[in-house]
């Protein structure tokens, strides 16, 4: 029986994504860089050392990624904060889970400093708790975020439905045994990734329906 809902936040619940991939392709530009969507979108899931490794793969071994990522970062925040592009469906699920009694978190790669600095507190007042990226040791697609989501909410791993947009985020549900619906984002998944998922949906709406008919197969097995 579920019991509590994780959230991923950059491309689950905003879409951010297609903001990060203008600001970074005009940074870049200034710079004499090209970076093209299907460039952007193998970044996506990522690890910033990883991330760091791959630009340099681009742009050579000279390239300095972290003054870039540097420069980004509070371009991207102030966008953000300013046009919080929400995703289609999201309050409607959050009203849902309020309503029947969900537990909520946002488990998120993110900085907190990124997190409360860009999310509005009506939104954060639906969310039970939250935990992101400086809280853990791992990232994803290590499941610690999600086991720690779960410890913050008093729930088992068996009793979360962990919510997400990206591969990694995929996994780490995956490596924690953990229950996983993908809604993707400005990457489709592959399909050995959508095959392990229990929906992949077009809109946190449709999670609603899912919720509906858990409920429902949960009565009749007790």
């Amino acid at each position: 029986m579920i019991k509590g809902i994780l959230f991923d936040m950059d491309g689950l619940m905003i879409d951010s994504e297609v903001v990060t991939f203008h600001l970074l392709q005009k940074i870049l530009k200034e710079k004499g860089y090209i970076l093209t969507r299907d460039m952007y979108l193998n970044l996506l899931g990522k690890t910033k050392k990883t991330c760091e490794s791959i630009f340099k793969e681009w742009y050579g071994k000279d390239f300095d990624y972290w003054t870039m990522s540097n420069q980004l970062a509070p371009l991207l925040n102030e966008s953000l904060r300013e046009n919080l592009p929400i995703k289609e469906g999201l309050f409607d699920l959050l009203e849902y889970c309020k309503k029947q009694g969900y537990s909520t978190c946002i488990a998120t790669s993110s900085l907190r400093s990124k997190l409360e600095y860009i999310l509005p507190k009506k939104l954060l007042s639906y969310f039970d708790a939250t935990i992101c990226a400086d809280e853990v040791n791992n990232g994803k697609p290590n499941p610690e975020v999600f086991f720690k989501a779960c410890q913050k909410l008093n729930i088992l791993p068996q009793e979360a439905l962990v919510l997400e947009d990206s591969e990694a985020g995929i996994e780490a549900s995956l490596a924690g045994n953990i229950r996983v619906i993908c809604i993707p984002d400005m990457k489709e998944a592959s399909d050995a990734h959508k095959a392990k998922c229990e929906k992949y949906l077009s809109n946190l709406k449709e999670v609603i329906f899912y919720l509906e008919q858990e409920k429902k197969d949960c009565k009749k097995r007790c």
